[in-house]
């Protein structure tokens, strides 16, 4: 399963703003969302993909879960890999791609297309005023896009790839959940199906 989130723009920060706990309140909630995402209790989920979009940056960065290394639970170590990816990216050129740590990969541009590779051929998107998602359809989605304060591209491949895009709408009280709350629940329904 592929988690796909959209931000307009990461807020810059350092190893001394995270010791000090300054760290911005986006960041912890794209810490929030990744940890959803991967963590179970014992062990990290494999079968899981995390891509990160900064649609000004024009960053893609992506987690997989199969070769992830150095992701720890706690939110000092996941904000300093974070910044580490976001480091590696600022000095990135159009159509460049770097590893920032096994498992965690930075593209500048060019995101589109690996999207494409990632998203599989079914994904939901929660919106406000769609149906409700029925239990068969989450079980059934290869790919969760989520956003945070922007707009989500609905254009999301670039290479002519079929791609069917759910618009539903999460049930009560899920709807207006943290991020990270929303992640727990659509993996709680397919892991209990």
């Amino acid at each position: 399963m592929n988690f796909i989130l959209f931000i307009t723009r990461l807020p810059s920060f350092s190893k001394r703003d995270i010791d000090l706990g300054n760290t911005p309140p986006l960041v912890y909630e794209i810490i929030e969302a990744c940890r959803c995402a991967f963590f179970l209790s014992h062990a990290i989920r494999t079968d899981v993909n995390f891509a990160l979009i900064l649609l000004q940056d024009d960053l893609l960065i992506l987690y997989r879960g199969e070769k992830l290394r150095y992701l720890g639970p706690d939110e000092r170590s996941q904000a300093l890999l974070l910044g580490k990816a976001m480091d590696i990216g600022r000095f990135l050129t159009v159509g460049q791609s770097k590893q920032s740590t096994p498992g965690l990969r930075v593209w500048k541009g060019g995101w589109k297309s690996i999207l494409s590779e990632l998203l599989g051929k079914s994904v939901i998107l929660p919106r406000a005023n769609a149906p409700v998602a029925t239990t068969k359809e989450i079980i059934t989605f290869d790919s969760c896009v989520l956003g945070i304060d922007c707009e989500v591209p609905l254009n999301l491949s670039e290479s002519g790839k079929q791609i069917d895009l759910m618009e539903r709408f999460l049930p009560p009280p899920y709807d207006l959940a943290s991020l990270g709350t929303k992640i727990l629940y659509l993996h709680h329904v397919r892991d209990m199906s």
